[in-house]
């Protein structure tokens, strides 16, 4: 009774537990690979995936159905992600001069800081303790032309639903071609923007079908259609295929979770699922460095990995949380003057 009172609680409010908990799926499957191993699916991928099709959820929420304006739009954003990314990079240079070993240059920072790294790497440059913030320049990067999208569609609505499935398909064909006909790997198709946004977008497409009533799946099929895109993505999977009818499958899952049983909701909207899903953010940042070590045999994984929860356990609660509760409580004139009256 008391978990069931939480998770109306939390509902009621306009938070959505059982979302966090999906995130603690997606950073719990980046941590196993990372830390112990995943055979025969590789679960560091899919728990991208899994934050991909969420964000994608979120973002159609808060920019195609509440209209939020734009400017505060994108400065919550840059409060959610900079003062992290900040500290992350400062701790990797303190720790490059603690070590007496170039963690970090210039190049990385740089790339870092404008979302630039997936598109750098590409070119060459890797930058072992930077390798996962590809993912969030395929994030921010979609953000942007997510912004673009609901600046059309405010003016001609009708227009949404046709850019979101144009973009998709374009970017599902992009990463077939390069993969089948140029014979390029995963790092150079699936860490480009120009491919892999289609996970968010399937997201935020799925999401909106949903809210029209046209895709909307109940009781036990959102579980068993996102089951079946965790089987598209095993290993045995051609790509091309894992990121377009597996990518699919997930999104339809999120944005229908609200239509899963109770059990599965609830489950979701516990307390560890919730609390594991609000450090996501922090965990995923700073867990790569400490992924890096890898001793044998695998039981001594234990010490990095309570020193990558450690960090994350203070990012989150020194840096992460009161730094975008001041920014967003303090926002530049620019933002305050767009704020509706």
């Amino acid at each position: 009774m008391e978990s069931r009172s939480r998770f109306a609680q939390g509902v009621r409010a306009g938070h959505i537990p059982y979302l966090d908990g999906w995130r603690a799926l997606a950073i719990g499957g980046v941590m196993i690979d990372h830390y112990v191993a995943s055979t025969g699916i590789n679960l560091g991928r899919l728990g991208v995936e899994l934050f991909f099709v969420l964000s994608g959820r979120l973002m159609a929420q808060i920019l195609f159905i509440e209209n939020s304006d734009l400017g505060m739009f994108y400065y919550r954003r840059f409060s959610r992600v900079y003062p992290t990314i900040a500290i992350f990079i400062v701790g990797m240079l303190a720790a490059s001069w603690f070590l007496h070993k170039p963690l970090i240059d210039a190049v990385g920072i740089i790339s870092s800081l404008t979302y630039t790294y997936n598109y750098v790497s590409i070119s060459g440059y890797r930058a072992g303790v930077i390798d996962h913030l590809w993912s969030l320049c395929i994030e921010e990067h979609t953000y942007l032309y997510l912004g673009l999208l609901a600046v059309i569609a405010r003016r001609s609505p009708r227009w949404l639903s046709t850019l979101l499935a144009t973009t998709i398909v374009a970017n599902v064909i992009d990463g077939a071609v390069s993969t089948f006909f140029y014979h390029q790997n995963y790092y150079e198709v699936y860490w480009r923007t120009d491919v892999r946004m289609a996970s968010i977008l399937m997201g935020a497409a799925s999401f909106m079908l949903k809210q029209r009533g046209r895709l909307r799946l109940t009781g036990k099929w959102p579980v068993a259609i996102g089951l079946f895109g965790i089987v598209l993505n095993l290993n045995a999977i051609p790509d091309p295929v894992k990121y377009s009818v597996g990518s699919a499958c997930l999104a339809l899952a999120v944005a229908n979770i609200d239509e899963a049983g109770m059990l599965v909701r609830e489950t979701l909207s516990t307390a560890f699922f919730v609390w594991f899903g609000f450090i996501s953010f922090s965990l995923y940042i700073w867990q790569q460095p400490f992924a890096m070590m890898r001793p044998h045999p695998v039981i001594l994984r234990i010490f990095p990995l309570a020193a990558a929860f450690a960090c994350a356990i203070a990012s989150f609660y020194l840096v992460e949380r009161p730094a975008r509760r001041w920014l967003n409580a303090h926002p530049p004139q620019w933002v305050r003057a767009r704020r509706p009256p």
